[in-house]
């Protein structure tokens, strides 16, 4: 397709955010419903269906995420994941010996990294039972592959 065509579907183009626009229509290749495939701006790749509800328009069906938008919910897990195991760590410490200067300062900074998670994060997220962690952790570690990590390394946090 031209860069006139491209033009044309971007300006007729339903999109669930408003915030990306089609960069490019790749030439020849057709997703799996038989439409043309395009480059969003958000770097995701899209199926570019007609829209079902108004005719003149196309509809940008994501077919896979771009890296920004899985690195983000790969952070998203990780912060989760990581407090959790910090709540546990912090359970056990209290039961356990005294800690040496250098767990000290580790624990310091874990305190903040904690702090800041509260920040960012709901009540509702932080507090997940262990199905819904188990849940969290199959997602951070899926991603974690996407993202180029090993699968023996996915779930280090």
């Amino acid at each position: 397709m031209t860069s006139n065509n491209n033009a044309q579907l971007d300006e007729n183009l339903v999109c669930d955010r408003d915030d990306i626009h089609l960069l490019l229509v790749i030439p020849g290749q057709l997703g799996p419903n038989g439409y043309p495939l395009g480059y969003m701006s958000d770097g995701s790749i899209t199926e570019l269906m007609p829209d079902e509800e108004e005719a003149t328009a196309t509809h940008a069906s994501t077919l896979v995420r771009g890296q920004n938008e899985i690195s983000l919910a790969y952070k998203n897990l990780w912060e989760l994941v990581w407090y959790q195991r910090h709540q546990e760590s912090l359970h056990q410490d209290r039961l356990a010996r005294p800690l040496t200067p250098t767990e000290a300062e580790i624990f310091e900074r874990a305190k903040e990294t904690a702090q800041r998670i509260r920040e960012t994060h709901t009540i509702e997220e932080l507090n997940i039972d262990e199905f819904d962690y188990g849940l969290v952790s199959g997602r951070m570690s899926a991603l974690a592959w996407v993202l180029g990590t090993d699968w023996d390394e996915s779930l280090d946090t």
